[in-house]
């Protein structure tokens, strides 16, 4: 995909990367009115990072709202997060032909530039945007983003070695943006919520 320049590059993927992270893969319990989202804790810990991930462009906080915390996450919705976050061009990306989505759906042109990017593709010639993202689809497509690697020690008991994810679980450890605890499930096909 289009490279973003090298300072705004470096500096935006180890922000967001962590903060992505922590967004996609962790439950949050919050109570209380919040000043971002209605659903969101005031001065809770995904309240900071939600304002950093407005700050970056990935989000736009509507305090009279709920953030969904709870909900499911849709592909669409990551195609979304993620070109508003990288700041992929809308404009010029060419057009995909996805059986289930009209080339005129107000949708295009996110999927189009998540596609362009090769951040996230289609199944057997759909797309498939409101299908519900598990954990291991999640790490995967931000594992084409960030281009992460390494190898580390620690691990999920429910991912082995002959997983078709375990190269890129073990990438997310060794960077530091996981840290299985002892007998830690990763629960692969979770919904992220």
């Amino acid at each position: 995909f289009r490279e973003l320049n090298g300072v705004k590059r470096l500096m935006t993927k180890r922000i967001v990367q962590i903060v992505v992270m922590l967004l996609v893969f962790f439950s949050f319990h919050t109570s209380g009115q919040a000043k971002v989202f209605i659903d969101v804790g005031d001065g809770s810990k995904l309240e900071q990072e939600l304002v950093v991930l407005s700050d970056y462009g990935g989000i736009t906080i509507t305090p009279n709202e709920a953030f969904r915390v709870n909900e499911a996450l849709t592909r669409y919705e990551m195609a979304e997060f993620l070109v508003r976050t990288l700041q992929l061009d809308l404009e010029v990306s060419a057009i995909p032909t996805y059986a289930d989505i009209a080339q005129d759906d107000e949708r295009m042109p996110v999927i189009a530039a998540i596609t362009e990017a090769r951040i996230m593709s289609g199944f057997e010639d759909n797309f498939k945007p409101d299908a519900i993202v598990t954990r291991v689809q999640a790490v995967k497509t931000l594992e084409q983003v960030y281009q992460l690697t390494g190898q580390s020690k620690l691990g999920y008991i429910d991912i082995k070695t002959n997983h078709d994810a375990y190269a890129t679980i073990q990438a997310f450890i060794a960077n530091g943006i996981f840290i299985p605890a002892k007998n830690e499930k990763f629960n692969p096909n979770a919904q992220i919520a």
